[in-house]
This record gives structure tokens, sequence and C-alpha cells, in this order.
């Protein structure tokens, strides 16, 4: 190891006389100048927005197997709590009477909220209003006085976001105070099916790849002009790259109503909506992204009232041309309650017009009992399915729950019905509309649309769920 060194300090010697000479002989340079330097967009944008961003503290009830100390990145050191440790966030000033807006997730079952603004001040906090169907709240500081102009966000207008726009995030990753990320828009109107900490009804995500991690939930995305055009709500932990981000325009809506009521009033129909894609367009005889196709109907609500049938196709909602899922619960969330509002619908190829009146959309999913689920077997398995009537020992073990139709017990590996994600334990109430009570019944529907040069239009009930669903398949043989 000695020898080593001596060898390693001659050879710096050496280097360092090599490179005083080149000096000697080279004319010395500065530092380039602002107007050499690559100038770049990003650091305006992070010195405009860092003073409206705001870290957030939360108190819970505590966990008792959460362990007795823990790290305070606010203050860098560790410290032993008595209640569960608290949790981190972050926010985006919306004035200077301290209104701030984040994720409801953040300050959900909160018993104190701390607020620490970008000059370290700190203030606490309390609940203005909580919407869970957007994920979005607001919360206001206790503060005597008014925060400075330069402390309020500038908000954009994520309408007019492009994909492949630059984006810049701003927030408190790991409780990293005001941490700047960027990337691009890498998508816009994405759903997620299941968010860890409650998936929200209504969505319309932004998708970027600027870093996103925990701690980032309720900071701004912005662009380039420095304009905050959405909020951070969520990433995939097991993607790089792979970030979420409630659009401005929709959170800004949220929390008007929010600061003006404390709560949010949304109109109600009581269909479960399902994207009208090439398949099920096909099996259904209209254009993709013309409408959306009625996977259940709620009982008793407004449309089951009104006359809305399992596989009707809603073309329009109070005049207002319906294309996707997204646009169709923007309509009717916008609906006011009492109001009777004509349906545009396509039903067996048929347009007609149904009249429904609007209610208040319920705070909690309540949903009422739905009908039972029956099982179906053969040899030559038609889509690659073997069902059982939902009374028999095999049908109970795959799904002891099911009320009506068929339960699959086998999915052939490779098949039409893999692809398509029907699982075991799945039940299937109706083929091209016929209901499904028995295996009989759903045998005598196989033969009869197999081999069909169309897709085949099946209504599922998805073991543990309540909603159904409907899947095309089209027959290989």
């Amino acid at each position: 190891m000695r020898r080593f060194s001596l060898r390693y300090g001659a050879l710096i010697g050496i280097v360092s006389l090599s490179l005083r000479v080149a000096q000697a002989q080279t004319p010395s340079r500065g530092a380039l100048s602002d107007g050499e330097a690559l100038a770049s967009p990003f650091i305006a944008v992070a010195e405009h927005l860092r003073p409206t961003v705001v870290s957030i503290s939360v108190q819970k009830g505590r966990d008792t197997d959460a362990p007795e100390y823990f790290w305070d990145p606010q203050r860098g050191s560790i410290k032993r709590y008595r209640s569960a440790p608290p949790q981190f966030g972050s926010g985006v000033i919306l004035s200077a009477d301290g209104h701030v807006l984040t994720n409801n997730h953040v300050i959900d079952r909160a018993s104190t909220i701390r607020v620490t603004l970008s000059d370290n001040t700190e203030y606490n906090a309390r609940v203005v209003g909580q919407d869970p169907e957007t994920d979005i709240a607001l919360i206001r500081l206790v503060v005597n006085g008014r925060l400075k102009e330069d402390q309020v966000a500038p908000m954009g207008d994520s309408d007019a976001l492009r994909v492949g726009e630059w984006v810049v995030a701003i927030g408190n990753p790991f409780g990293f105070q005001r941490t700047v990320s960027v990337g691009v828009v890498s998508a816009k109107g994405r759903l997620l099916e299941e968010i860890e900490g409650g998936t929200p009804s209504f969505q319309d995500f932004i998708q970027t790849d600027a870093s996103i991690n925990p701690g980032n939930s309720g900071g701004p995305l912005a662009n380039l002009k420095g304009q905050v055009v959405g909020i951070n709500t969520a990433y995939r932990p097991s993607g790089v790259g792979v970030g979420f981000a409630i659009p401005i325009n929709l959170a800004s809506k949220v929390a008007r109503e929010l600061r003006e009521t404390g709560h949010v009033v949304r109109g109600f129909l009581g269909v479960h909506p399902q994207e009208l894609r090439a398949d099920l367009a096909e099996a259904k005889g209209v254009e993709p992204g013309r409408g959306i196709l009625v996977g259940d109907v709620q009982g008793g609500s407004p449309a089951d009232q009104g006359g809305v049938q399992r596989g009707d196709v809603i073309l329009e909602v109070g005049g207002k041309r319906v294309r996707d899922v997204v646009g169709y619960l923007r309509i009717v969330a916008d609906l006011r309650p009492g109001a009777r509002t004509p349906l545009g619908i396509l039903r067996d190829g048929r347009p007609m017009t149904l009249s429904c009146v609007i209610r208040i959309r319920p705070t909690s999913k309540d949903r009422e009992e739905t009908a039972p689920v029956p099982g179906f077997s053969r040899e030559k398995p038609w889509m690659g399915l073997i069902v059982h009537d939902r009374k028999t020992i095999e049908a109970r073990r795959a799904n002891d729950e099911a009320e009506e139709g068929v339960v699959v017990t086998y999915i052939a590996p490779g098949s039409v019905s893999e692809e398509k994600g029907i699982g075991l334990g799945d039940a299937i109430l109706e083929v091209e509309g016929i209901k499904v009570s028995t295996v009989t019944d759903y045998q005598s529907l196989s033969q009869k649309f197999e081999g069909s040069s169309r897709p085949v239009l099946v209504l599922i009930r998805k073991k543990g769920e309540v909603v159904t669903t409907f899947v095309a398949m089209k027959d290989r043989n």
C-alpha cells in the first residue's frame, strides 16, 4: 500500500509540473460571462415559483407499530415522537390571505397541519374544504395580515398544454425542501385504475417524466412561463419517469367551490361508464370515440328511473356531445341537480332520447346489492373459458360471493379471454344482451355465437366488484 502511495504521489507531482508549464504557456481565462453561458429557462421558472411553494407537515393518529424515532427533514435532526410520525407533502399558495391548494390525501384525517413557507416562517393551518373525488383540498394559514404578492402563484391554462411541452415540478420529495425537477408533458387525459391512498372518481391526469416522488404531492407543475398548470399527485413506484398531476383548470374550479361553500356539488346520473374502444364499438355498430358504453346502471338512480339500460351507448348529455369517459364525467358533474336533462342514446342500433332528473352526487359510494352469478363447463372451452353454476363446489371455490350469472373456473393460457383480462371467479351475466343464469344458458349462447364474424359482447362482473363491465370477444376458430 505504501509503495502504491509513493508512486501515486510521484505521478501527481509530474502531472502538476506539466500543468504549471502549460498554464505558463497559455493565457488564463475567466468564467464564461452571462452572455456566453448557455441560458436555461428553468432557472427563471424556479426562482419565480419557489416563494409560492410550501412544505406541509401533517400529524395523524399514532400507529402503534411505528418506530419511536423519526428523521425530521425540516430541522435536519432525529426526533422522538409521542404520536404518529408526521407526514410531509407540498402545497401552492393561491391567495395573499393564506389559502393553499394541496392534495386531499396529504391532509386527510389530520389532527394538526403545519405549513413552512420558502422564507422558513411557519404557520398552523386549518382545513377549508376537501374533495376526495378529485383528491383536491384547500387549507388556510392561520396568519395575521396578508402574504406578499410574489408568494401567490400565477395560474396557467392546463387545457392549452401540449404533449412534448417542457414542464417543471417543484415540491418537497422525501422532505428535501423546494426541489426542482424538469421534464415534458408525456400525455394528457390519463386514467389510473388504482392509486395507493385512494383513487379519485374524477380523473384527467397530466402525465410527465419530471421526477415526482413521495412529498411532491400537492406541489405545482409549471410551464416555462412560470404558471402553474397542474398539481402533482401520484407517481409509479415501479416506473422511472412516470408521474401524474391534476390539471390546474380542474383543481382551480374545485378550489373555488371549496372556498365558497366548503364542499363541491356535482350532478349524478348513476351510470357506470365504459370507454367505447375499437372492439366494443365494432360490437355495438358505432364509431370509436363516439359516446360511452353503459356498463351498469345503479338501481333507483336518475338513469335507472329515466330508462337507461346496460348496453346503451350515450351520445349526448344535455345537448353536449360525449366523446369519452372523462368528457362524460365532466358534463354530468357540471349539471344542476334537480334539472331535467335529455340523454341522446343508441340502443340496438336505434337512436333514442331519454329524460332524467339529475340528483346531487352522493359523497359516499353507496351501491345497492346486485343480483347473483352461476357457472359453466364443456370439453371445448368457448373463448378459452370453462364456467360452472354458482352453487357448485368449483364455483364456490372460485367465488363464493357470486349472486348471478355463471362463474369462471378456468381460463386457457393465451386465449382471447385471458387477453381481455377475464379472471378466475369473474361472473358472466349476459352474452349479446341475453341473460345468462345457468350453464345451460351459457352453452346454448356459446353455440349460437361460436364462429361469429364480429366481436361478441359479453357482460361480466369482476370478482369482488359491484359494477359490471362489457367485454368484446372474437372467436379465433
